[in-house]
């Protein structure tokens, strides 16, 4: 990283260590495992008789629509991080 980009990493973030970056086979495992949590989750509610089917559905779609609605502000909105790393 050069003297400008880690100015502006420093600025932007307030640090001087930038953050590793992940392989995307990594970021596939973590994925797959989060997945697989909340599926075994899901089952053990429906299994052990704490909630309905129509419940844990209605939960999964609530949230995945939230997860939509944060990853599209966050897209939307922009932030001085953004602005920095792309002037560098």
């Amino acid at each position: 990283m050069g003297t400008a980009a880690a100015s502006s990493f420093e600025a932007a973030t307030g640090t001087t260590t930038p953050r590793p970056s992940r392989s995307p086979l990594t970021r596939w495992w973590v994925a797959a495992a989060g997945v697989a949590l909340i599926g075994v989750v899901a089952f053990s509610r429906l299994y052990l008789g704490y909630h309905w089917l129509t419940d844990v559905t209605a939960s999964l779609l609530l949230a995945i629509a939230i997860l939509h609605l944060v990853v599209g502000v966050d897209a939307w909105r922009p932030t001085a991080r953004r602005a920095e790393l792309t002037r560098a």
